[in-house]
């Protein structure tokens, strides 16, 4: 017979299972891209798969919202327009190698290639500070500041301690555009983190 008032059972939300099968396609294909383990058209169907589970994941993380309480509009246009910015910046990344190579170097296509894939990331900040402007709810508002403040932290971190050792010699260098992935997957752990500790 359960205890009345007893706090249910932890129960990991659905998003977690997307975000886990994301990560690691996210990861299988950096590391293709770093080492070519994969062979033609392995390769390329990884790059959809990353695409298509970005699809459940963002479906599944405005549920769970939903089902955590009332999402007010500024969220739900928020969540629209950062699923669009972060599609288009896996589409432009997977695309691109590919496009450079057909590229004479030193072009002037090769610097807007550059800046295309910039692109969706400046949209990405520019998501987020409308949202910040548009919401009226200031639990949310200060949710998604704390964790854009912690995806930030663990960024300045990972590249501090891996510079540091790469410079010993003790690490690969790293491309220049991998602090993205670490701040998204560190913010969505923050913010996950945030909402677990204030129920």
């Amino acid at each position: 017979m359960p205890v009345t008032g007893a706090s249910p059972p932890f129960r990991a939300p659905r998003s977690w299972l997307w975000t886990i099968a994301f990560v690691a396609a996210m990861a299988a294909m950096v590391l293709d891209a770093r080492l070519g383990l994969l062979a033609s058209p392995w390769h390329s169907l990884l790059k959809v798969l990353v695409l298509v589970l970005g699809i459940p994941l963002m479906v599944s993380v405005h549920r769970q919202s939903e089902e955590e309480g009332p999402v007010s509009p500024a969220l739900t246009a928020y969540n629209l327009r950062m699923g669009a910015a972060f599609a288009a910046c896996i589409m432009i990344l997977s695309i691109a190698p590919g496009v450079a190579q057909r590229l004479p170097p030193g072009s002037a296509a090769l610097w807007l290639l550059a800046l295309a894939a910039a692109a969706p990331l400046c949209w990405g900040i520019w998501v987020t500070v409308r949202y910040l402007a548009q919401e009226s709810d200031e639990y949310l508002r200060h949710l998604t500041v704390m964790s854009t403040l912690a995806g930030l932290a663990v960024v300045l971190v990972a590249t501090t301690l891996w510079g540091f050792l790469d410079d010993l010699g003790m690490v690969p260098e790293a491309w220049a555009w991998w602090p993205l992935p670490v701040f998204a997957v560190g913010m969505t752990v923050a913010r996950a983190w945030l909402k677990a500790r204030s129920r």
